[in-house]
């Protein structure tokens, strides 16, 4: 019997389980599904998968069971519709986030007379096995704890960060080690404790949970101390902005277990006893990711070679899990902050039109709600003040080296990449033919944020020359001064004090330090570089008064786009900002 398994997200873990899933024979891929159909051709691509599909009919008319590798949110519904349609399931760690909803799938599983498992693949490799073997074999004696750890430093601009929802480390990484837990010292706990730092938006990024196992219900508090007795512990830790040692250790009376780091990825096991010299050492098989153990084991569930699903695994994961994430409350913004964010159209409609341009910026202007545009200004060869971003010509227009090589006329005869099918918009604009352009917007209030492009070219006289240029035409009251070199800051504001002016930096600290010496109105941070801040760095900011214009590059905006994050407004309220400035202002505004 060959069995066809379509795939259900186009993720790292869907990659991987492609790689894996060639090892084990019976089973080979019959489609992936995403119902974003770009996402899903280019994974079939990548891959070699034959049919790639958004639609979930088309997509279930193709395969016998289901993978489910989709983003956390979508586990349970995903699971759930293909059950109903009678295709045996596989879902990524956690399938669920309530206890009731784990219940409810294993039973339509069975009325369905299908096979439902969790994917959780250190549960099937032989080395875990093997530690499962000598802690029922007594070679530690009886076990009284466990520690077990996974922490990875992880990109802030990842989706575990980003997901206010499911994200943050215990719900990625804790299912590895609830599973020892679970399968060492069983699912009746007497209590759970959960410590954990928290981001602004809600997210752990890191978090330690103590299982504890008492005979007795009894415990004292003398002040600020506690004391229980108990039979055996548990304690977990998880971190994706913190790391420590990934080790699982089974304690026990006569002796302990040890699995170094990475333990999940099981393959080396030490079992200890006093004698420090009499240590038992094991060598076991781990092979490539580990997938085709769970992998097999799936198969051989749906063939009926095995017949334990993991059902109690799973309801006591996501019965911890549903605990936790009721426990972690989100820093939440006012539904007053989060309505009075401010949009800025960054380099214009930059993803629509070309970057920088006059289309992009009127495009831009005619958003009904929009605060502002951002645009960058450098001189070119003959002083003029010229409206583009990067400091040479190579990725946005069809000529190459540096702007400042070329004179205005140069310039605006050069065309630029991908723009053939806009008329006039494709060519570098002066700043006076920008302020030209959206002069009867700005009449009625629209801002520009002038970004002073200094910091690797020192372009000497190009803040009081724009200063003086804005102030001929009469737009000063319109215009935000923002530089990433601290001195171009401190020239707008020695010209004019009442100047708005904003410090530009990656991370917000380096934007708050160098824009307090500078006298700064504002901050304005990259989005990724919010996510060092903790929640009293939020209070403080919030209390300072000043605005915070949080920016997105193409590339993260894309990163965030394809994690299907991009415009959730609430993250930003609650880390205190107060403005975006966006590539994509028209899908922020609505």
């Amino acid at each position: 019997m060959l069995i066809k398994v379509g795939i259900v997200g186009c993720g790292r873990i869907a990659a991987r389980f492609v790689s894996e899933i060639k090892y084990v024979s019976g089973v080979e891929i019959g489609a992936v599904y995403n119902p974003h159909i770009d996402s899903a051709k280019e994974f079939a691509n990548t891959h070699g998968i034959d049919f790639a599909t958004d639609s979930w009919e088309e997509f279930l008319m193709r395969c016998d069971s289901v993978y489910v590798a989709s983003t956390h949110k979508w586990h349970y519904s995903y699971a759930k519709n293909a059950i109903q349609a009678g295709k045996h399931v596989l879902c990524e760690k956690p399938m669920c986030f309530k206890e009731s909803q784990v219940r409810e799938l294993f039973e339509l599983a069975r009325e369905n007379q299908v096979v439902l498992m969790e994917a959780i693949k250190t549960r099937f490799c032989p080395g875990y096995k093997k530690v499962l073997e000598l802690v029922r074999s007594g070679a530690i004696g009886d076990v009284v704890g466990l520690e077990a750890n996974f922490t990875r430093l992880t990109d802030s601009m990842s989706r575990e960060f980003n997901d206010i929802d499911y994200g943050g480390s215990f719900t990625e990484f804790a299912t590895y080690n609830l599973l020892a837990v679970a399968d060492i010292l069983g699912y009746d706990y007497s209590r759970i404790n959960f410590s954990s730092v928290i981001l602004p938006n809600g997210v752990d990024s890191y978090t330690r949970a103590a299982l504890e196992y008492c005979n007795e219900e009894e415990f004292l508090i003398n002040g600020s101390a506690s004391f229980s007795p108990i039979a055996k512990e548990a304690v977990i830790k998880t971190g994706l902005g913190a790391k420590t040692e990934g080790q699982l250790v089974v304690t026990g009376d006569q002796g302990y277990i040890l699995v170094p780091s990475p333990w999940w990825l099981t393959s080396y096991i030490e079992v200890r006893h006093e004698d420090s010299n009499a240590i038992e050492k094991y060598q076991m098989e781990y092979q490539e990711s580990g997938l085709r153990y769970e992998i097999e084991y799936f198969r051989d569930l749906i063939l009926g070679k095995e017949t334990d699903m993991g059902i109690k695994n799973s309801e006591f994961m996501a019965k911890i899990m549903e605990g936790f994430l009721h426990f972690r409350k989100p820093f939440k913004a006012s539904d007053e902050e989060k309505k009075s964010l401010k949009i800025w159209a960054h380099r214009g409609l930059s993803l629509q039109y070309p970057e920088n341009t006059l289309l992009a910026f009127e495009e831009a202007a005619k958003l009904k709600g929009l605060t502002g545009i951002e645009l960058d200004v450098q001189y070119s060869k003959d002083k003029e003040i010229m409206v583009f971003h990067d400091e040479t010509l190579d990725r946005v227009m069809e000529a190459t080296g540096n702007l400042r090589d070329y004179t205005c006329q140069e310039l605006q005869a050069m065309k630029m990449k991908n723009a053939e099918q806009f008329e006039d918009g494709g060519f570098i604009p002066t700043m006076r033919q920008v302020l030209e352009c959206l002069s009867p917007y700005l009449k009625q209030g629209l801002k520009i944020n002038i970004e002073l492009k200094t910091s690797k070219v020192r372009y000497e006289g190009i803040e009081k020359d724009t200063y003086d240029l804005v102030k001929s035409m009469g737009f000063l009251d319109n215009i935000v001064w923002s530089s990433f070199l601290d001195e171009s800051i401190k020239i707008i504001k020695d010209i004019d004090a009442k100047a708005e002016t904003g410090m530009l930096s990656g991370v917000l600290s380096d934007c708050v330090s160098l824009g307090d010496l500078m006298n700064c109105d504002a901050y304005h941070p990259s989005l990724a570089g919010l996510y060092e801040l903790k929640r009293n760095d939020v209070k403080k900011l919030r209390a300072s008064g000043k605005a915070v214009r949080a920016w997105n590059t193409q590339e993260s905006l894309y990163h965030l786009k394809r994690k299907r994050y991009t415009y959730d407004m609430r993250e930003y309220a609650a880390f205190g900002v107060t403005d975006l400035i966006v590539n994509e202002a028209d899908k922020y505004l609505n």
